[in-house]
This record gives structure tokens, C-alpha cells and sequence, in this order.
């Protein structure tokens, strides 16, 4: 009442009144009503980031990225608000924010090995390897934490070995396994993916089978190592049974699909061949689609036929949290 009888604005009623609706659980009322605060930078920075904290929390991630935003001025705050910020984007797949915010952090905590250690993780999904590499050994000469130190060797393997560097790929393994007392599965995969890359299939498959003989049911990950070791030794109806496991549980899997397509190529079955061609082309056509849409989202937060195709797309390649949380995310934009 006081807000509609006052003959000018007053940023910290306004804020008053979010904060009310926020602590009533009535999110899109106090994203509106956000909306009509002119300068919220003029407001206290720390209240601020307490709030953006609360929304991010609640799963609000374009009110809460907002909100950060308005805070970003107070210098003290900025390496947390920019975490914030990393992680924000990151749950919305909005990686060239991710890279920026990373970078802008770095320059306030140049030793920050976590940011390095971001930076190189989405360079290795865009397979940029060289800007991947050069992320990740920034992050191993700066990180005194065992486990990101492992977790960090390890992307860094998978880098090595996806861009041909097989011989400095086989020294970091070897790195590895004299520093870790126990190797992830991953590691073990990696290991199998280059005795695979040097041609040592036999070798990968009797490597594989002494990890997992204590193992009654393989992941996802490992049934696709060992499925794409037997078609590569010539284990055609073997490595046809583990690719179709995967798609069973996991439909949206293209790599699954791929590989199933190569197996009924070589089986001469042209019709199963083409029909998991088909689904793996579509699946990747949908994950460009998806860094499309992702773009243009990011000038048009706001529109909501944007997100429903981003939702849908979200849906049909398997990660149907991200789907809801950016539908959610609209309730955060009057």
C-alpha cells in the first residue's frame, strides 16, 4: 500500500517486498516485482547475495543469476558470487558464460584450480584438446587436493588419448595409478581405451575382464568399452548384445546407436544398420540444436517458446532435470 500511494519509486520497499513474497514461497510474484527495481546494485551487496543464495537453493536459476548479477559491484563478494554464478550456468548449459566467469575469477584468484580445472572440463565436451590439456595441467600445478588432483589426471588421459597423444596419455596413466591407492572405473575405461587405440583389443577385453570379474552387472560406460573391444576383435554377436543392453536402459545413448549401426554394417543386416544410423544422426542433430537454442536463449531469456524447445530437446537426449529446472527458471522473468 505504501509502495502505490508514494508519488516516486522506492528501490528498498520494492526490495522489501521480494524478499516477502520470497520467504511466502511466491517466486514469480517476487521475480516480478524484482523486475521493477531500477538500479539494484544500490542495494546492500551481501543481502543481495543471500537472496541470489535462497533462489539458487530453491532451484530459481535465472532469478538467482539476476540477482548475483546486481552485487557483482562489491569487489570483497565477487569470487563467490562468481562460483555462484559458474555453477549457475553450468546447471543451465551455458558454457561461454561458464568459460568468461571462469576467467573473470581467475583474475582476482589466479591459483583458483577449480576454475581451471571448469575451463578444461568444457573445452573436453566442445573437443577443443589442446585448450583442454593446457586447462587441466594449469589445474595440476596448482591444486593441492588429492582427489580433484586424480579426477583432474584423469580428463586429462581422455584428452591425450582423444587427440593421438598415446605415448603421454600411457605416462599420465602410469602417473596415476602410482599415486592412487585405488583406480576409479573410469581410469580402468581409460586404460582399456588405449590398449584399444594401439590396436591390443585381446589385451583390453583380459584387462577388463580381471577388473570386473568381482562385478555381477557393468555400467553403461564399461558394457560400451567392452562392446566396441569385442566388434574390433571380430565378436560381432557379443559386442551386438552390449550395445543393445545400453539402449535398452539408455535410448538416447548415440554413441550406443553408433556403434550398434558399425556391428550391423559388418553383419551385412543394411536395415538394422540404417534404422540406429538414423537415430544416432538425430540425436546429434538435437545436441546442436540444443547449443542453437542455448545461444539465443541467452538474448531472449524471456521467451517461452525458446524454452519449451530447449525442455523438449533436454527430454529426448536423456536429461530431464535440466528440462524442469529451466522451465522452472521462467518463473524467475515477468
Amino acid at each position: 500500500m505504501a509502495i502505490q500511494r508514494s508519488p516516486a519509486t522506492h528501490q528498498e520497499w520494492l526490495y522489501l517486498r521480494v524478499k516477502l513474497l520470497v520467504n511466502m514461497n511466491r517466486w514469480e510474484e517476487a521475480a516480478g516485482q524484482w523486475s521493477l527495481i531500477t538500479d539494484p546494485a544500490n542495494l546492500p551487496a551481501e543481502d543481495l547475495c543471500q537472496l541470489a543464495f535462497v533462489a539458487k537453493q530453491q532451484g530459481h536459476l535465472a532469478f538467482s543469476e539476476q540477482v548475483f548479477q546486481a552485487a557483482k559491484h562489491e569487489q570483497h563478494l565477487l569470487p563467490d558470487i562468481l562460483r555462484s554464478l559458474i555453477q549457475i550456468h553450468l546447471q543451465l548449459g551455458q558454457e561461454d558464460l561458464v568459460i568468461q566467469e571462469c576467467h573473470e575469477l581467475l583474475e582476482i584468484k589466479p591459483l583458483d584450480s577449480t576454475a581451471w580445472q571448469i575451463i578444461g572440463t568444457v573445452y573436453l565436451t566442445r573437443k577443443d584438446f589442446k585448450e583442454a590439456e593446457d586447462a587441466f595441467r594449469r589445474c595440476l600445478r596448482t591444486s593441492n587436493d588429492p582427489r580433484q588432483i586424480s579426477s583432474v589426471r584423469e580428463n586429462l588421459i581422455q584428452s591425450l588419448i582423444d587427440s593421438g597423444q598415446l605415448e603421454s596419455a600411457q605416462e599420465e596413466w602410469n602417473h596415476l595409478q602410482a599415486t592412487s591407492s585405488v583406480l576409479s572405473e573410469r581410469a580402468i575405461l581409460e586404460y582399456a581405451w588405449l590398449l584399444r587405440a594401439k590396436g591390443e583389443y585381446e589385451q583390453g577385453l583380459k584387462f577388463l575382464k580381471e577388473y570386473f570379474k568381482e562385478n555381477r552387472k557393468l555400467s553403461n560406460k564399461a558394457l560400451l568399452m567392452r562392446g566396441m573391444l569385442l566388434m574390433d576383435s571380430g565378436q560381432l554377436e557379443d559386442a551386438q548384445n552390449d550395445f543393445q543392453q545400453i539402449i535398452n536402459i539408455e535410448p538416447w545413448n548415440k554413441e550406443a546407436h553408433q556403434q550398434l549401426a558399425m556391428v550391423y554394417t559388418r553383419l551385412k543386416k543394411t536395415d538394422f544398420a540404417q534404422k540406429h544410423h538414423k537415430i544416432a544422426e538425430k540425436l546429434n542433430n538435437d545436441t546442436l540444436a540444443l547449443l542453437k537454442l542455448n545461444s539465443q536463449l541467452r538474448q531472449n531469456p524471456g521467451d517461452t517458446n525458446l524454452r519449451k524447445q530447449i525442455a523438449d530437446l533436454y527430454r529426448s537426449l536423456g536429461k530431464p532435470d535440466l528440462a524442469r529446472e529451466l522451465l522452472k527458471s521462467h518463473t524467475s522473468f515477468p
